[in-house]
């Protein structure tokens, strides 16, 4: 299935938002989530638990190791 001209533009846009804030060795997005929340298992209270990381999810390629990686853009600042 081929993407809308606005999703290739939009991917085009995220790519470089990526390299500039995040690495420049990013050559590609491979998937992303538009809102993601992190959490963590405590085995104490059998129950998970929010760590603080939430905001959107991508996956990428770059040219530098690790070539495969997933980054979460933290909107909570912490």
């Amino acid at each position: 299935m081929a993407q809308k001209p606005e999703d290739s533009e939009l991917k085009r846009l995220n790519l470089q938002n990526l390299q500039k804030q995040e690495d420049k060795s990013i050559t590609e997005i491979l998937g992303n989530a538009s809102h993601t929340t992190l959490y963590r298992f405590d085995n104490n209270s059998c129950q998970w638990d929010r760590v603080g990381v939430e905001g959107t999810t991508f996956i990428v390629l770059a040219d530098t190791a690790p070539v495969a990686r997933l980054i979460v853009l933290n909107k909570l600042g912490g």
